[in-house]
């Protein structure tokens, strides 16, 4: 693997990480937004805590950061809720120099500041793009385990 490449996946793989920091812990969602492509998706094609919900999806940054901010207003994730996104046994292939895709297991764990609980897993389906920002999810699809 080149240097460049080797840069390259570990600049995707910090953008996962900062991805899910984000989602657990800044107020305004400005970083966690510019982590996405203007035109990115974010598809959950079931609940992590299988309540039988059918697919849901958010397409443009506003509509991703709607729905950030709709599961927040649950207490179930975001600042304060003491929950924590655990992201990893991470594969990232490229399709091209611009466009890649990972595979990533994740955990989210609640009641971090007493009695961990993991309240759902499953997998990160993602594409990147690089743009003149750096790398950015163009498409996130959270599947079951």
């Amino acid at each position: 693997m080149s240097a460049g490449r080797l840069a390259d996946e570990m600049a995707i793989r910090n953008v996962l990480a900062k991805l899910a920091q984000l989602a657990d812990a800044e107020e305004d969602l400005v970083e966690y937004r510019e982590l996405f492509a203007e035109d990115g998706s974010w598809t959950l094609l079931s609940s992590p805590s299988a309540d039988g919900r059918g697919p849901v999806t958010h397409v443009g940054r506003a509509a991703i950061v709607e729905g950030a901010l709709a599961r927040r207003s649950t207490g179930g994730q975001g600042p304060g809720s003491h929950a924590m996104h655990d992201v990893t046994t991470i594969v990232v292939e490229f399709e091209t120099d611009d466009r890649a895709h990972s595979v990533a297991y994740f955990k989210m764990f609640g009641n971090t500041d007493t009695a961990p609980q993991v309240r759902g897993m499953g997998r990160y389906l993602d594409t990147f793009v690089r743009s003149a920002a750096g790398w950015q999810i163009s498409s996130r699809v959270i599947a079951p385990a």
